[in-house]
C-alpha cells in the first residue's frame, strides 16, 4: 500500500499501516470526528477526506495505533500525492465506574485555538496554524527576484500557479519540502526539512514578518471545479460509401464478412453464435446502393437481434452531448440525430436499431 485515495485526493501513507474490513463508529459530540473499534478499544478516526469511506486502515501513531479511511486504497502513487498530515486526534473517553458522582460545575476553559503544524530544518524552527496550510509538495526550483528583501528566496511555480517562496530564518538550509500557506489571499511558501502536526495551543511563530511580504506574493485562486461533461459512446461505421453511427450500447458485436444465405422474397440470413440472425443492408437504408458480398456485419441488441450488413467499422468514438443534435418525429426514417465528429467534413446521421429493424 503506497497512497490513500480521500476526498479526490492522493495521500502519501506512512510504513506499517495495515488494511481492514468496515469498521463500526460513532461519531463524537459538536461534529468533533468519530471514534472507531480496533482490538476490542475505541480509537480515533482520521478521515482525510471529511468523511467516512469504503477503506479503512489501522496506522501506527505517537500514541498507539488508530484508524484511517478514505474511498480506496492505491498500490501506485500517484503523481502529485500529499504527505497524510496528522492533525490532532481525539482521545477515546475513559471508562465509565459503575457508579458516577453528579459532576462538580466546571469552570469554563478557554479554546486551545487551531491545532498547529511544527516546520523545522537544521536552521531553524517555524510553527503556523493548521488551517490556513493549503498543502505540502515537494521543494521546487525558484526564481530570483531582483530588489526583493532578504527573505523572499524568489518566485516559483507550483501546479501552474505562481508561488512566492519566503524563508523566515534558517528554514531553507538542508529543506525538501515547501509548505504552501494561504496568509490574506496570498499564496507564499515556505521551506522546510521536516513537518509534524502538534497540540492545539503550542505558541505559534510570528507571521507578521510574513505579512510584510505579501505584496511580493501572488493570489490564492482556488480552481472551481469543471463540471463533467455528459458523453455518449458512438460506434461510427460506413455503408453504400457514407459514414454513419450507432449508440454503443445498441451494437452487440462486430462480424468478420461473411456471404449470407439467400431465402425466396429476397430475403438472407447469416449464423452467429448459434443463432440465424435476419440481414438488413445499411446501404439502402442510407439512400445508397446494396452491399456486395462477402461483408461484414454488425449484431443488434434488440429482442429479436438481426445482423445489419456493412462496408467498415471505423470505431469508437466517446463524444460529448453537444455533438449530438437530435431530429425530431419520426420524418427522417432511422436517423434520429446528427453528429459532428471533430475533424469532420460532414454532419453524420446517428441511426437508432429500432427504427432499423422495423
Amino acid at each position: 500500500m503506497k497512497a490513500l485515495l480521500a476526498g479526490g485526493r492522493a495521500w502519501l501513507l506512512p510504513s506499517g499501516c495495515a488494511p481492514l474490513s468496515a469498521v463500526a463508529t460513532r461519531a463524537l459530540p459538536g461534529g468533533a470526528g468519530w471514534l472507531g473499534m480496533l482490538g476490542g478499544r475505541a480509537v480515533p478516526v482520521l478521515a482525510p477526506g471529511g468523511v467516512l469511506g469504503a477503506a479503512w486502515l489501522s496506522m501506527p501513531g505517537p500514541g498507539g495505533a488508530f484508524l484511517v479511511t478514505g474511498d480506496a486504497v492505491l498500490e501506485e502513487v500517484p503523481e502529485g500525492a500529499s504527505p497524510l498530515i496528522l492533525a490532532p486526534l481525539p482521545a477515546p473517553p475513559p471508562a465509565a465506574p459503575a457508579v458516577v458522582p453528579p459532576p462538580e460545575p466546571a469552570a469554563p476553559r478557554p479554546d486551545a485555538g487551531p491545532a498547529m503544524l511544527e516546520l523545522s530544518s537544521p536552521g531553524g524552527r517555524f510553527v503556523v496554524p493548521l488551517p490556513g496550510v493549503v498543502r505540502v509538495v515537494p521543494l521546487p526550483g525558484c526564481r530570483a527576484i531582483v530588489a526583493a528583501p532578504p527573505a523572499v528566496l524568489g518566485w516559483a511555480q507550483v501546479e501552474d500557479a505562481p508561488v512566492l517562496i519566503a524563508d523566515p530564518g534558517g528554514m531553507a538550509g538542508g529543506a525538501q519540502h515547501l509548505v504552501l500557506l494561504d496568509i490574506d489571499g496570498r499564496l507564499l511558501g515556505v521551506p522546510c526539512a521536516r513537518l509534524a502536526p502538534v497540540a492545539a495551543g503550542t505558541p505559534g511563530s510570528d507571521l507578521r514578518g510574513l505579512a510584510g511580504l505579501l505584496g511580493w506574493a501572488p493570489p490564492h485562486r482556488v480552481a472551481t471545479p469543471v463540471p463533467p461533461v455528459p458523453t455518449r459512446g458512438l460506434l461510427i461505421a460506413q455503408a453504400a460509401g457514407q459514414r454513419f453511427a450507432l449508440a454503443a450500447a445498441e451494437v452487440e458485436a462486430a462480424i468478420a464478412p461473411l456471404h449470407p444465405t439467400a431465402f425466396p422474397g429476397g430475403r438472407r440470413a447469416i449464423v452467429h453464435r448459434g443463432l440465424v440472425l435476419p440481414v438488413l443492408d445499411a446501404g439502402p437504408a442510407l439512400g445508397g446502393g446494396a452491399a456486395c458480398w462477402p461483408a461484414p456485419f454488425l449484431r443488434l441488441r434488440l429482442p429479436a437481434p438481426i445482423a445489419l450488413a456493412i462496408t467498415a467499422v471505423e470505431g469508437l468514438r466517446q463524444l460529448p452531448e453537444t455533438a449530438i443534435a437530435p431530429l425530431d418525429g419520426d420524418a427522417a426514417g432511422p436517423v434520429i440525430a446528427i453528429v459532428t465528429l471533430p475533424g469532420g467534413t460532414a454532419p453524420v446521421p446517428l441511426l437508432s436499431a429500432w427504427r432499423l429493424a422495423g
